[in-house]
C-alpha cells in the first residue's frame, strides 16, 4: 500500500487564468506519465460579448520521453459546471501513443456557454487508458511489443496490476480546495484560479 506524505513546508501548487488573454494559451496541467513530461495548454474561446465561456481549445504537448502520451476524444465531452460554488472541471482521457498532441491537433471542450461572472475555479483532472489489446490473462500482455508499465508491474513471467491513483474521488470543499479518497501525491489534478 502506498501512502502520501504531506509536508508542513510544502504548499499547493495553483495556477492562474486571464479573462482578458483568452486568446492565448494557458497552461492548466502538467505531469508525467511512462517517463515522458507533458503539458496542456487552454485557448478560452468568448462570446462576441465577453461575458460567457462558449469552449477551450486545449493543446497536448511533450516535452521529454519516449512515448507521446494524447487526449482522447472523450476529453471533448468532460466538461461540467457547478454554479454554486463556480468550479469548472476538465477531464483529460490520456493514452500513450494515440490520441491528439501538438498544437495542430487541439480538442475542442464544449463549455455550454458559462456567465464568465460565475466563473472562479477550473479543476483538471486526468484518466489515464491503458495502451496495447490487454488480454484478460496478465501473463499474456507480455507477448505485446511495449510493456504498459503504467498498468502492470514485472519481475520476469510474473505480472501484478499497479495501483492506479488516477481513479481516485476528487472532493471540492467549500473553500475550493480539492481533497482526495485515495492516496494522492502524484500529478493528477491542477487547480486553476479564474484572474477577472
Amino acid at each position: 500500500m502506498r501512502e502520501a506524505v504531506r509536508l508542513e513546508n510544502i504548499k499547493e501548487i495553483e495556477c492562474n487564468i486571464y479573462l482578458q488573454t483568452p486568446d492565448r494559451d494557458q497552461l492548466v496541467y502538467a505531469s508525467q506519465l511512462y517517463g515522458t513530461f507533458f503539458a496542456v495548454s487552454a485557448c478560452l474561446k468568448l462570446s462576441q460579448d465577453g461575458k460567457y465561456l462558449n469552449s477551450m481549445t486545449l493543446s497536448l504537448i511533450n516535452y521529454k520521453g519516449l512515448l507521446n502520451i494524447g487526449m482522447l476524444d472523450e476529453t471533448k465531452t468532460s466538461w461540467k459546471f457547478e454554479a454554486k460554488t463556480g468550479m469548472g472541471s476538465i477531464v483529460l482521457f490520456l493514452k500513450a501513443m494515440e490520441g491528439s498532441h501538438g498544437h495542430s491537433k487541439s480538442i475542442e471542450v464544449d463549455c455550454k456557454n458559462v456567465e464568465l461572472k460565475n466563473f472562479k475555479n477550473l479543476l483538471v483532472s486526468r484518466k489515464l487508458r491503458p495502451f496495447g489489446e490487454h488480454p484478460t490473462s496478465k501473463t499474456a500482455h507480455l507477448n505485446e511489443s511495449c510493456f504498459d508499465e503504467e498498468f502492470y508491474d514485472r519481475d520476469g513471467a510474473v505480472i501484478g496490476e499497479s495501483e492506479r491513483l488516477d481513479d481516485a474521488k476528487i472532493t471540492i470543499e467549500n473553500n475550493n480546495k480539492a481533497s482526495f479518497t485515495t492516496n494522492s501525491g502524484r500529478c493528477q489534478t491542477t487547480m486553476s484560479k479564474i484572474i477577472h
